[in-house]
């Protein structure tokens, strides 16, 4: 019988460092949940922060590309001008030399 007894305290005490071993598990459990917890909401952060530079990245890539259209614009425009500024001067060397030209001409 006592036998019987200290075995059955045997297994009592074998199940209560069970169920003690298995509160201390569900308490790191816990504490890791909360670990994961808090560095999901950290990243979360920096996940937000990265989409605001994103965003922020964008717009400034439209803007350097509406920038980059009205200089090109601006070139041609530049091209245009230099062109008809070119054109006044061969015509007005054209003249010059006819006037030079008609000028020593009529001398001789």
């Amino acid at each position: 019988k006592q036998w019987y007894q200290r075995r059955v305290r045997a297994l009592i005490n074998e199940r209560e460092e069970a169920i003690r071993r298995l509160e201390s598990d569900m308490v790191t459990v816990n504490d890791m949940f909360r670990e994961i917890g808090a560095m999901v909401y950290e990243q979360g952060d920096l996940v937000d922060n990265i989409e605001a530079n994103i965003e922020v990245a964008h717009q400034r890539v439209e803007e350097g590309t509406a920038e980059v259209v009205k200089a090109s614009q601006y070139q041609n425009q530049y091209r245009k001008k230099i062109f008809i500024l070119l054109g006044i001067l061969t015509i007005a060397a054209i003249v010059i030399g006819l006037i030079i030209y008609f000028s020593t001409k009529s001398k001789k």
